[in-house]
């Protein structure tokens, strides 16, 4: 991003999850393959030396600053009550093995993937 305008590059993340959310909330187009997938390749497409962590924590922190509005049209309403306490044992040993909050492990694709293994083998 050394040559790009931090603007830009905020442009470019936001172009990019405005083509490939399809109704989907930011975090979910962070967290979900196949949408992920497509956010990463059109980001990718224009930006090829950022890598993927690098990518979904823009778009994570955009959201959080309010940066995007309001563009999710899909509402998931999911009740977590039979695992929810498999996801904060791994959410806490994500951060004792790596020191990575939560939302830094949702950014990257390998500690997601190790988050979902350990859940899964307290509450399948």
């Amino acid at each position: 991003m050394s040559n790009l305008k931090e603007k830009q590059f905020y442009d470019i993340i936001e172009n990019a999850f405005l083509k490939s959310h399809h109704g989907s909330s930011t975090d979910d187009t962070i967290i979900d393959d196949r949408l992920n997938a497509d956010f990463i390749k059109i980001c990718k497409s224009i930006l090829p030396s950022v890598n993927e962590f690098d990518l979904n924590w823009a778009l994570m922190n955009m959201r959080k600053q309010g940066k995007l509005g309001s563009v999710t049209t899909k509402r998931k309403r999911c009740d977590h009550t039979d695992y929810i306490h498999a996801s904060e044992i791994a959410a806490r040993l994500m951060y004792d093995r790596h020191n990575l909050s939560i939302d830094r492990v949702l950014c990257h694709s390998v500690h997601r993937k190790e988050f979902d293994s350990i859940a899964n083998s307290i509450a399948p």
